[in-house]
């Protein structure tokens, strides 16, 4: 099928959007099952089923209270200074 379609830039594009979407998806899923004892057992079934947005609104309404608030790396305790190198380190 790519070898049918390659030489068409909109189809091309359009299957770039399209794998680029699936993989955040699943980065999305991933994120939610690794925190997911964090939750609430109410909202740990939506979120793993990909239902709901990756957001900080949402995140933290999610988290239970002792895990409040969520605490986010930044500065020099971070080994990724850039988004960049996060995402090379992410997606390789």
């Amino acid at each position: 099928m790519l070898t049918t379609y390659n030489s068409i830039p909109p189809c091309l594009d359009f299957l770039e959007d399209f794998l680029r979407q699936l993989c955040l998806c699943v980065f999305w899923k991933d994120i939610f099952a690794q925190i997911k004892q964090l939750l609430y057992p109410d909202h740990i079934a939506q979120a793993l089923a990909g239902e709901v947005p990756l957001c900080w609104p949402w995140v933290e309404e999610s988290l239970c209270e002792w895990a409040r608030p969520p605490q986010l790396v930044e500065g020099n305790w971070s080994k990724m200074k850039t988004f960049e190198a996060l995402y090379t380190w992410l997606w390789e």
